[in-house]
């Protein structure tokens, strides 16, 4: 049985597990994306570790684990704890912030259109 003070009806949009749910589109919570953000620049493997918690919203940001490979290696269990932070390490950090924080919307998929089935991968460009 539905327990209504946790229920929610006529709703547009809804809050759901860190996303922002209706009117055909997903989309991360406006704080969660603040948080991300502002969130500092990681100084050890741990706090690296932490950061990389965007991959929950991998899905908004395109190629995500090439374009966190840099600060993948910076955790690698043969790297010194505090880590040293590279140009690439850095160009990965604000790249992935600037992605996910530019208006990272997906859309439903629209069922009245025609899909198109791409059978041979050579062909995707």
């Amino acid at each position: 049985m539905a327990n209504p003070v946790k229920c929610a009806i006529g709703f547009t949009e809804a809050k759901y597990v860190g996303y922002v749910v209706g009117k055909g589109l997903v989309k991360p919570q406006l704080n969660k994306l603040e948080a991300i953000q502002n969130w500092p620049q990681p100084s050890h493997k741990k706090q690296v570790l932490t950061f990389l918690v965007v991959g929950y919203y991998r899905h908004f940001i395109p190629h995500f684990a090439t374009r966190a490979s840099p600060l993948m290696d910076l955790v690698k269990a043969c790297g010194p704890d505090p880590v040293r932070w590279l140009d690439a390490a850095a160009r990965a950090f604000a790249d992935l912030r600037t992605s996910l924080c530019s208006n990272p919307v997906l859309v439903a998929l629209d069922f009245t259109m025609e899909f198109i089935l791409q059978t041979d991968v050579s062909e995707v460009g």
